[in-house]
């Protein structure tokens, strides 16, 4: 995918997420959206992309509509292995075998990210097959509740100011004070595109949609 399809798939889903009804009629396609959306953002950002296929994972287990389950499970094993957790990446992977038996989800065809070769390489085949097996060994809902309960040991916040890089609290503080994209990117030597790109990331990360809440919410930050 060429960096301006990227683009265009992120401007997409920050325009229609905040559309999505929450509603117990919406939960498999919401989700799937979920994971498209992590798939996209996580690009960038491997730790966002993980907090948010989990989040939608936990979201999907506890509706019990698991179908799109295993999809988020190999999207996590995938941001995993990028930032360095390759043994929490192949039990993932396995984890994610387990649950696809039980419920097979036709859209992980279509996934490219269902490959296991970049944590074969690191770990060696007898180790990934091990750390695989304990994943596969797991029933499914110890396996999801074991993805749940570790991601904040390893990551850092995926929300909230805590969440922020240093570079993406210095925007947000002169977004914040209402300075222009470009008048931002003046004063950070970077251009107009790459803080349009940080303020994305600031705005998912805050939960908000507009620098007006943006405001909003830094002011209350700093109290």
């Amino acid at each position: 995918c060429a960096r301006g399809e990227w683009d265009e798939a992120r401007a997409i889903l920050d325009e229609t997420w905040p559309l999505l009804p929450d509603a117990p009629t919406w939960p498999v396609i919401r989700s799937r959206i979920g994971g498209l959306r992590a798939m996209v953002l996580g690009r960038d950002d491997p730790e966002l992309g993980l907090g948010l296929a989990l989040d939608e994972l936990g979201r999907c287990w506890d509706s019990g509509h698991r179908t799109v389950a295993p999809v988020l499970i190999t999207t996590t094993a995938t941001f995993m292995s990028r930032l360095g957790r390759v043994e929490d990446a192949a039990r993932t992977l396995g984890i994610g075998d387990r649950v696809r038996g039980d419920w097979f989800d036709l859209s992980e065809i279509l996934s490219d990210f269902d490959r296991d070769d970049d944590v074969v390489k690191v770990l060696g085949r007898e180790r990934y097959d091990e750390l695989f097996a304990e994943g596969a060994g797991m029933e499914p809902d110890d396996g999801v509740a074991w993805l749940l309960r570790g991601r904040g040991a390893h990551a850092r916040a995926t929300f909230g100011w805590e969440a922020l890089t240093p570079t993406e609290r210095s925007v947000a503080e002169k977004a914040a004070e209402g300075l222009s994209n470009q008048q931002i990117a003046d004063a950070l030597f970077v251009s107009p595109n790459t803080v349009k790109t940080h303020l994305r990331n600031i705005y998912t990360k805050l939960r908000v949609s507009s620098r007006a809440a943006l405001a909003t919410e830094f002011a209350e930050h700093r109290g």
